[in-house]
């Protein structure tokens, strides 16, 4: 396999791949091999994976097609100051106690399981049943515990039974 660092250090129908090994594979002093770019990937693989560029595609085969190497497993981080700055079903989340400035879209909380409880204060300054809690409602945290003067907000957990 003939060792590259750009894409053009390899011959027509291949890229340079970087990844395999502890080197960081988005760094232009990273040394990789040339690999022949697929013509296909195959169909129903769904292992998002976020490409050097910053944008996220469906496997590790796909970002091969585009001839990028793969940052880190899943979706691209997307920076926002704002929750308007995120895609419907996601909200701006900040580390705790920053309720502004620089954060990360992710997605709203999964429904909340029984037993997950601890106070949290929203910076929405609403006391919430857990962090999952303010998760779900797309609230980043104040604090880790209650909020001094609040509105409280649980999450409620149902259960059916079915009997035949």
């Amino acid at each position: 396999l003939r060792p590259c660092q750009f894409n053009e250090d390899c011959n027509m129908g291949t890229y340079c791949f970087k990844g395999g090994s502890s080197a960081d594979p988005c760094s232009d002093s990273t040394v990789g091999v040339c690999m022949t770019i697929p013509e296909g990937c195959p169909p129903g693989v769904f292992d998002e994976q976020c490409m050097c560029d910053g944008t996220t595609v469906l496997s590790p085969c796909a970002a091969a097609q585009q001839t990028q190497n793969v940052r880190v497993a899943g979706v691209c981080p997307r920076p926002c100051s704002v929750t308007e700055d995120c895609s419907d079903g996601f909200y701006c989340h900040f580390d705790v106690g920053m309720c502004g400035g620089a954060g990360t879209c992710v997605a709203l909380g999964l429904p909340c399981e029984f037993g997950q409880v601890g106070a949290v204060c929203g910076c929405d300054g609403t006391t919430y049943a857990s962090r999952c809690s303010a998760a779900s409602a797309g609230q980043p945290l104040a604090s880790q515990v209650a909020c001094a003067t609040t509105t409280t907000t649980s999450t409620t957990v149902s259960t059916t039974t079915t009997t035949t």
